[in-house]
């Protein structure tokens, strides 16, 4: 299964997982959108709550999946903005 991780600082020679590709992060929204043109299965994102944030602005999301842990203590970033806009859920 190819994957893509998106990063600033990771080079070639740190990744250990193939195939893997890296994309720079000011590059991301657009091979995402390039992704999406091909024909294949999903594309999955872990752990960056700031990528989802980006692809649901550029309207590159057609389904969300949220697995969501209990909060030990205090506050923290929240997972999606408050930005007025409503997503609708099946």
């Amino acid at each position: 299964m190819q994957k893509y991780v998106v990063s600033n600082t990771l080079s070639e020679k740190d990744i250990t997982w193939h195939p893997t590709t890296i994309i720079r992060g000011d590059d991301f929204l657009q091979k995402v959108s390039d992704l999406r043109a091909q024909p294949g299965g999903y594309i999955y994102v872990y752990g960056s709550a700031m990528m989802v944030r980006s692809l649901l602005a550029a309207d590159l999301v057609d389904e969300l999946l949220l697995t969501i842990g209990p909060m030990i203590l205090g506050g923290g970033r929240r997972s999606l903005p408050q930005t007025g806009k409503q997503y609708r859920s099946n």
